[in-house]
């Protein structure tokens, strides 16, 4: 939501077209404060239901900006612990502070969503009592409608008030079983042959049951409540009985769900999931759980396609079952047609039989929400008589009821599929249970993946009207071909698994812009079989937390396999995949996740550890054969100082199982350090350890010396070790290098202001006074902060005319494009801003005594910057004077090279329409291989020593940098005679005081405004790399083909540069 600039009033998905739908009811969220809904980390949720939620309100055209027209208010704070129960309390006196209809309705038509494991009943006693809580509506997993002792379980569930919920189905629960519902037209059509089948924890102390012995057969008494006891009083009574299957552990279960005909639905620790799971499989469930409501229970008639028995009964289950003839249970089969429809939110994951979703479990959460606004009162088991509507719904548009609904789709289902694909090598001779069995020894996916695609001579699926979850369907109807991406621990997408919108008059279909375009495939085939591609991450690939190494048969990237034939390791198998021809090629080594990968990388605020690992597969550069690679990356993580010994438990573990560190005595090997003192952060007995002493360092801090007023440490070894650009991306200026002022079609208006720093200055945090005489910050707390260059300079230069020193500056994005020389000092070890300032075309002025700049010596930073010792800070303005204007425009084209080094632009995008070939990831390969080819040269010599780097320093112009620099510029101004006039009037284009005047609402904005074409003027077309600038039109941006931004770990799956193509094999070649 935002505010419409003209009427200022909240509108959903501002410029879209947005309209709620007419169906009811509509559904306000409240705008509560972000530590109480969503300012945590949902990469650790469990249970993704209430993002599912929250998302496809705006996806279904439910959710409405106006609450005087809302039907219900969704407060949507984090509920999934006892603890939670207290936010409730703070968002609820909030939400009555800031918006009148809480108190309107007294806490009705208001709801909440739990997702713990006992719902209502497992917050405080003081919250369930709460008199100003007690009308709200929650909606939770769990139905227990009584206290129960045994368990420990208090009351949870209000029947009227409260609703029951199914839990969503997506990566981390039942993601395994549910593609493989036998629900699906083309699942076997083989009979179920077996009887009753239970799998899973049965013992509530975790033992293994014993059935030789008396009750209670477990190993203890501890947890005897666990499931209301139920597991483990079935396992006791009928584990032995012929056709009744009871484990604990079961490899045949995905084979199991679609032979049995009833399985048993237990309570766990609380809400259990195999009362939907099963019954989605369609294994009729057998509910063992008194006094619990079911999900949609009462207000969906169980009986119609299950079995409740209770406790007591348990002895004589098998008799309750018995008695079921085969008509009976062909109706019950049938009624679950409709009623397992009810129970997945197929709208958000995807549909599982084909299904269209209209009747998803989404769908009928709303259908009870209008029935309570309706009929307040009302027992929900006579919403289906009361209201022709809600029975409509139940009944899934059949007017003959549940069962009736389910006998007709079966049979549209067996005229339009007449056969089911045959899973057997031979159509003549299709298989039997016995046979299904033995050939998915291997896994039952494996064996669907065989023989889901259509046979020769026949004609792909159509499109569904809802994309696929289901491995029945063929490829190209499923979500994951379409563009939905199953996510690690929070499964959804923005808006749903739905497509265009359905042809459904009362309730159309609602689509996000800005979330429906494909996203390029992320892993290899091999991951999706054996492991969990996590593409929210980037497509990290992620083994089993208890394997790691070859045990897992994969990197921690999931981009290596061994060769089914060879056994050789392969990169993207069967991809085509082949490393490029330049040099050099990099090995990744497969070290345990927990010393590389197995972290919360959405924590980490570094992201290019990340960055370079996906770009060594984008760029061709890694190869899977130790014997050919030239250098060997050891992706151990190394951020902060413990992070050193994790170095050390890497190369032990490296040289015990491969032979090229031995080999080259660690040389030819190489880290990523992304902490504020590289080298220097990791302890003396890291750094002296002589087994470590031959890796080369790639990381940001560049101090060639102990500098112990600041208390730093040597970190860099200049020829050994590589001091490389910070990766600019979400968290670092995302809101400045998109504007950069060496764009094209940045403003070409003169420079007028001199020299510009705005930033911390005082180490203590303090603001600097300038009446003061020097120390002039507050107090002497961290004098060493910057090496005190920042106070330095801002003592001697800020009251100087045409120079702004300052902390705070709302006008630094305009700034960045107006001043000349921009200070580029370190600061609490590392800066950014020498990068930033030279992306932005202001040539920086580096203060910062013994520390290299990024790809210092390598390259010449005195060809586009200044530098001043600290001593000399003092006549800093007389340095800078002395550059006279053809200098500093010499200095200028440099720059037009030297900032392309500089940036990650293969991996973000470009940002002054560049193709990416001279970027930050190019350079330093570059480097590595003239340290392999020319060891002990120093650095500075490379130019002078090798055609092929000194080609490349230059950008490719053998007259040099700056040359580079002004035939591009003339291009650029060939290409674009004019630059886009930031003006309203195109005849009157902006001076710098308009541009400021302009821009104090927010220069992006003013960018939004201009940077479409004229009238009459043809679009941008597509350039050689997608933009990350707002100079460029939206369609060459990567934003659109599919590029995203994410927060704190700005990267996608081999880069920018393998923008919308699902294999990453095919990823265009800079350098062949």
């Amino acid at each position: 939501m935002s505010l419409d600039p003209d009427t200022q009033q909240p509108v959903v998905l501002a410029g879209s077209g947005y309209e709620a739908r007419r169906k009811r009811p509509l559904v306000y969220v409240y705008d509560i404060p972000h530590k109480m809904s969503s300012w945590y980390n949902v990469m650790k949720i469990d249970r993704g239901l209430p993002w599912v939620f929250w998302e496809r309100l705006a996806g279904s055209g439910a959710l409405t900006a106006n609450g005087d027209e809302a039907d219900w208010f969704y407060i949507p704070i984090k509920l999934r612990s006892t603890t939670d129960g207290y936010k409730l309390q703070e968002a609820v006196a909030y939400v009555r502070e800031k918006w009148p209809w809480f108190d309107k309705y007294g806490g009705n038509r208001h709801f909440v969503l739990h997702s713990g494991d006992t719902g209502r009943g497992e917050v405080t006693g003081a919250i369930r009592e709460d008199a100003t809580l007690a009308n709200i509506t929650w909606l939770h997993h769990w139905g227990l409608t009584q206290d129960y002792p045994s368990s420990g379980w208090r009351k949870a569930h209000r029947v009227g008030k409260d609703v029951v919920v199914p839990i969503y189905f997506g990566a981390k629960q039942g993601h395994a079983f549910v593609p493989m519902s036998g629900l699906h037209p083309l699942a076997p059509r083989i009979p179920r042959s077996g009887t009753f089948l239970f799998s899973g924890r049965i013992c509530g102390d975790h033992s293994l049951p014993d059935p030789e012995k008396p009750w209670p057969h477990c190993a203890t008494n501890r947890s005897h409540g666990y499931s209301q006891g139920a597991r483990q009083w079935v396992h006791f009574h009928h584990s032995q009985r012929p056709g009744y299957k009871i484990v604990v552990s079961n490899k045949e279960y995905p084979v199991d769900l679609l032979n049995y005909k009833w399985c048993l639905a237990p309570s766990g620790g609380g809400h259990g999931h195999r009362q939907a799971l099963v019954a989605v499989m369609g294994c009729l469930p057998v509910v063992v759980s008194d006094l619990v409501m079911q999900p949609f229970e009462p207000e969906m008639d169980w009986s119609a396609f299950s079995l409740r028995v209770e406790q007591k009964d348990v002895p004589t289950m098998h008799k309750v079952i018995a008695a079921v003839d085969d008509e009976k249970y062909e109706e019950m089969q049938d009624a679950l047609r409709c009623a397992a429809q009810h129970i997945i939110f197929s709208t958000m994951s995807g549909a599982f039989m084909q299904e269209d979703g209209k009747w998803d479990a989404f769908e009928f959460t709303l259908e009870i929400l209008r029935m309570q606004q309706t009929y307040p009162g009302l027992h929900p088991s006579k919403y289906a008589e009361t209201d022709e509507q809600y029975r409509n719904f139940l009944n899934c548009g059949d007017p003959d009821g549940m069962a009736a609904y389910g006998r007709k789709l079966r049979g549209a289902q067996l005229a339009k599929y007449p056969t089911a694909p045959s899973l057997s090598d031979d159509p003549e001779d299709p298989m039997d249970w016995r046979d299904v069995y033995k050939s998915s020894m291997n896994g039952l996916k494996k064996l669907l993946e065989l023989h889901r695609l259509p046979p020769d001579g026949e004609e792909p699926e159509p499109p569904l009207p809802l994309c696929s979850m289901s491995l029945w369907d063929q490829e190209q109807v499923r979500c994951i071909k379409m563009g939905h991406r199953e996510r690690v621990h929070h499964p959804y997408i923005p808006g749903g698994a739905t497509r265009p919108p359905q042809a459904d008059a009362e309730a159309p279909e609602q689509q996000a812009p800005g979330h429906t375009v494909p996203t390029p495939g992320i892993c290899s085939h091999e991951c999706y079989d054996v492991s969990t591609c996590n593409e929210e991450l980037g497509g990290r690939c992620d083994c089993p937390k208890t394997l790691s190494g070859k045990d897992c048969n994969f990197t921690s990237d999931c981009s290596v396999s061994l060769d089914p034939d060879t056994q050789q390791p392969v990169v993207l198998a069967g991809s085509g995949y082949e490393a490029r021809r330049k040099r050099p090629l990099v090995y990744v080594y497969d070290i345990p996740h927990k010393m590389s990968s197995w972290h919360n990388v959405m924590r980490s605020d570094r992201g290019l550890a990340w960055v370079l690992w996906q770009r060594l597969l984008g760029s061709g550069a890694l190869t899977a054969d130790g014997d050919e690679a030239d250098w060997f990356y050891i992706p151990v993580k190394l951020r902060s100082t413990s992070d050193g010994y994790n170095l050390k438990d890497a190369v032990k573990y490296i040289r015990s199982h491969w032979p090229w560190f031995d080999r080259y005595g660690g040389n030819r090997h190489f880290v990523l350090h992304s902490g504020d003192t590289g080298r220097g952060e990791v302890t003396g007995a890291i750094r002296e350890d002589a087994t470590l002493a031959n890796i080369t360092w790639l990381h940001h801090w560049g101090l060639t010396q102990d500098y112990p007023s600041s208390g730093w440490r040597k970190a860099h070894r200049v020829g050994k070790d590589v001091v490389v650009p910070i990766y600019l991306g979400v968290r670092k200026s995302a809101g400045l290098l998109p504007m950069s002022g060496l764009h094209p079609l940045a403003p070409r208006i003169p420079r007028s202001g001199t020299f510009l720093f705005s930033g911390r200055i005082c180490g203590d945090h303090s603001l600097p006074d300038p009446e003061k005489p020097w120390p002039h910050c507050a107090t002497n707390r961290s004098p060493g902060y910057s090496q005190g260059a920042r106070q330095l300079v801002h003592f001697h230069h800020s009251q100087r005319p045409g120079y702004k020193v300052i902390v705070r500056n709302i006008e630094y994005q305009v700034d960045l494009l107006n001043y000349r020389w921009c200070l580029a000092p370190s600061g609490g070890g590392h800066g950014h801003r020498q990068v930033l300032v030279a992306a932005m075309g202001c040539l920086p002025v580096v203060v910062s005594d013994l520390v290299m700049q990024p790809f210092e010596p390598e390259m010449d930073w005195s060809a586009f910057s200044l530098r001043v010792e600290q001593k000399d800070v003092p006549t800093m303005h007389k340095v800078i004077a002395a550059v006279d204007d053809e200098k500093y425009e010499e200095m200028q084209d440099a720059l037009r090279c030297a900032a392309q080094h500089m940036i990650f632009s293969t991996m973000s995008g470009a940002f002054m329409q560049e193709d990416g070939k001279w970027d930050a990831f190019e350079f330093t390969l570059e480097i590595l291989r003239m340290q392999q080819t020319f060891p002990g040269l120093h650095p500075s010599k490379y130019a002078e020593t090798d055609e092929q780097y000194r080609n490349f320093l230059n950008c490719g112009d053998p007259d040099g940098m700056a040359a580079y620099g002004r035939k591009l510029r003339a291009a650029q101004l060939a290409k674009y005679p004019t630059a886009p006039s930031l003006s309203d009037d195109p005849e009157d284009p902006m001076d710098w005081r308009d541009v400021y005047k302009k821009a104090t609402a927010g220069f992006k904005k003013l960018l939004d405004f201009h940077r479409l074409p004229p009238d009459g003027e043809d679009p941008e077309p597509p350039l050689p790399l997608c933009s990350m600038s707002l100079w460029d039109q939206e369609q060459v941006r990567c934003i659109k083909p599919g590029h995203r931004e994410r927060p704190r770990n700005p990267f996608s799956p081999g880069g920018a540069a393998c923008m919308m193509l699902t294999d990453l094999a095919e990823c265009s070649r800079l350098w062949g």
